[in-house]
């Protein structure tokens, strides 16, 4: 069992944030078209461990599944998924895009839980002293905009265009 887990969906992630990743001794694994899996995954994480996810998102859900008919994460589910995580006092770094607005950002800050989620597209800056994660609103800008993160203040960064700390 893992104390730290990177899913992300292979379309989205780049070889830049799978180097972050395992820079900080995460396990990355894949998601494919089965939602179980996800299940599966989310489960393994180990007590007060570390879960990141980077699929397609919006600000209502994000994908647990690839594939041609990729599956969301059920609304119904959204806060029994950030309940079980709280339960077991594991921090989730949600890194699919706007997965910080309303109504999802609501739905995840719950009492206590630990989490971040990015308000814009959650990108990867390659830096000298290694990558960062920030949250922007237009990756493909010319001037970036920093429209911040959603989450508890124990996890995401105090001013928008700082970077978000990932243990």
């Amino acid at each position: 069992m893992p104390s730290k887990l990177f899913l992300y969906d292979k379309k989205v992630a780049n070889k830049d944030l799978l180097n972050y990743f395992n820079n900080r001794n995460y396990t990355t694994v894949a998601l494919n078209v089965y939602p179980s899996f996800f299940w599966t995954q989310v489960d393994s994480v180990n007590n007060d461990g570390y879960l990141a996810i980077m699929s397609h998102g919006d600000n209502q859900t994000f994908e647990i599944a690839t594939g041609n008919s990729p599956a969301d994460l059920p609304h119904d589910r959204i806060v029994p998924f950030a309940t079980s995580l709280l339960q077991r006092n594991v921090t989730l770094y949600l890194l699919s895009c706007h997965t910080g607005n309303n109504p999802l950002g609501e739905l995840l800050g719950i009492p206590n839980f630990k989490f971040a989620a990015p308000k814009g597209f959650a990108q990867v800056k390659p830096r000298p002293e290694g990558a960062v994660v920030l949250s922007v609103e237009d990756p493909n800008a010319l001037v970036l905009k920093f429209p911040g993160w959603t989450g508890s203040e124990d996890v995401i960064p105090n001013r928008a265009a700082k970077q978000l700390n990932i243990k």
